[in-house]
């Protein structure tokens, strides 16, 4: 008999098989290192071990590894053991493609968490020791590390002599370290999961084919492959229980971890703008556009800080004659500093890096309208932050001196990484006179926006711009008829860090009045697919913030806590649906007037074209 269930589960056996064999063509694809040849190699050829306390890389396993990866020019090889246990191969699986990951320069470091052979080059400019006694959770954090010391030049390989090691005194570590906040919401989500499938199981042939296929999916992803992680036939009959006793022990871990109110506590003497008061931190409203000059302003919206939960409230106007959109009244620098503070990097460095690995087609749309008109010979990346563009284009333009600027120390890490050839830490506007004519091209993308005066930026931009020289600019489109739509909830408006938005038919008017001609106006091709998605995020990290934030008066209570997680688990697929949404009608709403943004290249005048 049919029940309402049948095909809902089906489903569910369907997508776990899939999938299965999806991460089973990744596993399959890792290269085996040939340990079969010895030598008095490895340290000679320039390579250090950093192992995770407790193991034991043999000689020969050493010894194939620095074959392996001078011969494929590898300076950072993470090596897998052949016996690593199941499902910590899928979760490697599921964040490694071995066919792409050496290539992608923008790809988050991974590793299984062993061993991991390192250049002494890279060592060097990361700032590592060669250690081996490293703790899991910061083998972790040293492979995003060194995948961004060593963007195309990282792999993983088996190791068949390498044998695995327990990680049971870093369960929670390792889960915090994978899902920050949402630690909780990710084990009680797994907990549901698990739940569906043992009740649908109970339900019909169909539950019972979904929970069969995700008992199954470990020897799925391992059959015919170098990966033999002990006790694959048994999971077969014991994984989801087992699966639930490690999150029950993860859960255990967790409550008997040391309590974060210390850490917080002590970073929430980083913010004693809290104490003070924030409203200090906004100057006079004013009568005018700072953009036209223009009195005709009408309110748009009103909106707290909806991704970060810090205090305050920020009203955004819109002037009548422009259309630009416009923070009123602005933040002044001390409160830039506090709401920038903990944005792009501290506790939210994590975050922003998956969302700058995960914006290859932005970048490579940037570089393409770029490539269209001319070929750079020296380029200024302006706001480049960590220089995620500029590895881009370095693909696109090997032999361009590639620079970049911004007002805070990430610049001078991108320089460390080696995506900048010089990197420029300061203003623009003040910088400007020292770079006069030193560029053909200059790009701001997503960062005029970001200023308190476009006007002096754009001046500073004719400055540097050499005569017959091009600057792209790439910022958030106010005219978007879903912006509108969305009103505070609308993520490109991003409050309060944007400071102004400007309609393409205005900047187009700034460039002419300083001497750049548009040659090629971009709205539908630079449209990102986060209307709807980034709604649905910011309404719910409004309705349940984060936790232990520092700039929160006091901790959660336990019933906030639990309230956050049982919101966070029942609307979050809300989230997944806008943004599956978002993509599959991408092309649409740009079309019909709603592109989240748009891109500008212009000509400067004069050069030998003119």
């Amino acid at each position: 008999m049919t029940t309402p269930m049948t095909t809902p589960m089906s489903m569910v056996a369907a997508a776990l098989t899939l999938n299965a064999l999806r991460l089973r063509q990744r596993v399959r694809a890792l290269p085996v290192l040939d340990e079969s040849t010895t030598d008095a190699v490895g340290g000679a050829m320039g390579y250090r071990l950093v192992t995770v306390a407790g193991v034991e890389v043999p000689p020969a396993t050493a010894q194939a590894a620095a074959r392996y990866a001078a011969d494929q020019r590898l300076d950072v090889l993470d090596l897998v053991p052949a016996d690593l246990p199941a499902d910590r191969l899928l979760d490697l699986a599921r964040h490694v493609d071995p066919a792409t990951y050496v290539g992608d320069a923008l790809a988050l470091g991974r590793t299984a968490a062993h061993a991991v052979l390192v250049s002494t080059d890279v060592l060097e400019r990361a700032g590592v020791e060669a250690r081996a006694d490293l703790r899991t959770v910061e083998m972790l954090a040293l492979a995003v590390s060194l995948k961004e010391h060593a963007p195309r030049s990282s792999g993983h390989a088996v190791a068949p002599g390498l044998c695995a090691v327990p990680d049971f005194g870093s369960r929670w570590e390792r889960h915090l370290r994978d899902y920050g906040g949402g630690a909780w919401v990710a084990l009680l989500a797994r907990l549901v999961g698990i739940a569906a499938l043992v009740l649908g199981a109970r339900r019909g042939r169909a539950g019972a084919l979904a929970l069969v296929a995700y008992q199954a999916q470990p020897l799925l992803v391992t059959a015919r492959t170098a990966a033999r992680p002990r006790g694959r036939w048994a999971g077969i009959a014991s994984r989801a229980v087992t699966r639930l006793v490690d999150a029950a022990a993860t859960a255990h871990a967790g409550r008997a971890a040391p309590d974060p109110g210390a850490e917080v506590a002590a970073r929430r003497s980083a913010y004693p703008e809290v104490a003070a008061g924030v409203e200090r931190l906004l100057e006079d409203r004013r009568d005018d556009c700072p953009i036209c000059g223009s009195a005709d302003l009408a309110p748009h919206t009103r909106v707290p800080d909806l991704i970060q939960g810090k205090p305050g409230r920020f009203a955004v106007d819109r002037c009548r004659r422009c259309h630009t959109l416009f923070q009123n009244p602005r933040l002044t620098i001390d409160g830039l500093d506090f709401y920038y503070r903990d944005f792009y990097d501290g506790l939210s460095e994590d975050r922003m890096a998956a969302v700058f690995s995960s914006s290859r087609s932005s970048y490579q749309g940037r570089v393409d309208l770029i490539g269209s008109v001319t070929t750079p010979r020296r380029l200024l990346d302006v706001g480049t932050g960590q220089g995620h563009f500029c590895l881009i284009a370095r693909e696109a333009w090997q032999d361009c001196v590639i620079d970049g600027l911004d007002f805070t120390p990430n610049v001078d890490l991108a320089e460390r990484r080696g995506r900048l050839d010089h990197a420029f830490n300061g203003l623009f506007p003040d910088l400007a006179p020292k770079l006069e004519g030193e560029y053909d091209v200059l790009t701001m993308h997503h960062y005029l926006e970001h200023t308190r005066d476009p006007g002096a930026e754009l001046d500073a931009a004719a400055l540097v711009v050499q005569p017959g020289g091009y600057l792209e600019i790439e910022v958030p489109n106010p005219d978007s008829w879903l912006g509108r739509k969305l009103g505070r909830y609308w993520m490109p408006l991003l409050q309060p860090q944007h400071q102004h938005l400007i309609p393409v038919g205005h900047l187009t008017t700034m460039l002419l009045e300083r001497g750049f001609t548009p040659v090629v106006v971009q709205v539908v091709e630079a449209h990102q697919p986060v209307d709807l998605g980034g709604a649905a995020f910011l309404a719910l990290n409004h309705l349940a913030p984060g936790e232990d934030l520092p700039w929160s008066p006091r901790p959660p209570t336990v019933g906030q806590r639990a309230a956050r997680a049982l919101i966070l688990t029942s609307l979050f697929p809300a989230v997944l649906v806008g943004f599956a949404v978002d993509h599959l009608l991408a092309p649409l709403v740009a079309r019909a007037g709603s592109s989240s943004a748009y891109r500008v290249i212009a000509r400067r005048a004069g050069g030998p074209d003119a």
